[in-house]
């Protein structure tokens, strides 16, 4: 009996399981579409609140024109204030016409905050110009080692003195225009003087002619510390001479050569005595102080120029010259 009950009890256990399986789905598929219509429901109304946004996603450029260059774009220009006007309100009714219930304000142009301005700055101030050195003006009339000599003696013993005319020019002493003369008259330097001046003399004194006038080109050495180069000729039989000839013309003392006249030739008073191989030098350089001292004798002009405190500076030497 009771295995009887007991085959009963497990089919009716089974009828129910398999009565109960068709009811559990069709109930949860009932609650997955009405969960479905419900947020269907709230998406229309959440769309039909918001305005409509256009997403636009940004497409690479082709690989091509990413690596070619590209010409540079203009910049777009700013229409002018009735034009953005009439955009704005073209915009606003289009907008209006598409979403009726959205709230739509748009700022007129002419309303529309003003763009910040910069001021340009201001340009820099160009530099003062470089201060100009004066530059130092050439002494064209007195150049350095050149000088004018100063007044003319009047007389020079009984004769009188003429004028003559001195200007620098080349940076040298002129000399009657013609005469050019270099240093200044002094021991450091001397005026360097050449033949041709001392000799001009002739010209113009020459007491046996009448001629009784030093002329101021021969006036201006007097005195002064002269040098010249000239063929030179020492006192026969003296060993040691304390003087000497400096003449333009070669001469031995005696028969070889010309013999000097009183225009072309200096007696030259030595500091030193003259010893070793200068005494037979046959030129040379003398450096002293010129004097002008005429010696006239009946109314012969004997001798003209003289030279105290001489040095020689011999440059050339003979056999035996002064013996």
């Amino acid at each position: 009996m009771r295995l009887f009950w007991g085959i009963i009890a497990v089919l009716v256990l089974v009828a129910g399981v398999v009565l109960g399986v068709p009811w559990y789905q069709q109930n949860r598929a009932a609650t997955q579409a009405a969960a479905a219509r419900a947020a269907a429901e709230q998406a229309a109304a959440a769309s039909a609140q918001e305005p409509p946004s256009i997403a636009t996603t940004p497409t690479a450029p082709p690989e091509s024109d990413a690596l070619s260059p590209k010409a540079p774009q203009p910049e777009p220009t700013l229409p002018a204030p009735t034009d953005l006007d009439r955009i704005a309100r073209e915009q606003e009714q289009a907008l209006r016409e598409a979403h009726p219930n959205l709230p739509i304000t748009v700022t007129p142009a002419e309303n529309a905050p003003a763009a910040p301005t910069q001021t340009p700055a201001a340009a820099p101030a160009p530099p003062p110009p470089p201060a100009e050195v004066p530059k130092a003006k050439p002494d064209a009339e007195k150049p350095a080692g050149v000088a004018l000599p100063g007044e003319l003696p009047k007389t020079i013993g009984t004769y009188t003195v003429s004028p003559a005319t001195f200007e620098i020019k080349d940076g040298l002493l002129a000399v009657d225009g013609k005469f050019k003369v270099r240093g200044v008259g002094t021991a450091d330097d001397p005026y360097q003087i050449p033949w041709e001046l001392l000799t001009s003399v002739e010209k113009d004194f020459d007491p046996h002619e009448g001629k009784k006038t030093i002329p101021g080109r021969i006036a201006f050495l007097h005195g002064k510390h002269v040098s010249l180069a000239g063929y030179v000729s020492f006192p026969l039989m003296v060993k040691e001479p304390r003087e000497c000839l400096s003449m333009l013309n070669q001469w031995d003392g005696c028969c070889i050569g010309v013999p000097p006249t009183p225009f072309d030739a200096i007696e030259v008073q030595l500091t030193k005595p003259i010893r070793g191989n200068d005494r037979f030098a046959t030129a040379g350089a003398v450096k002293g102080v010129l004097e002008v001292k005429p010696y006239v004798v009946g109314d012969w002009l004997v001798g003209l120029y003289v030279m105290e405190s001489g040095e020689l500076k011999a440059s050339d030497y003979g056999a035996a010259g002064g013996f």
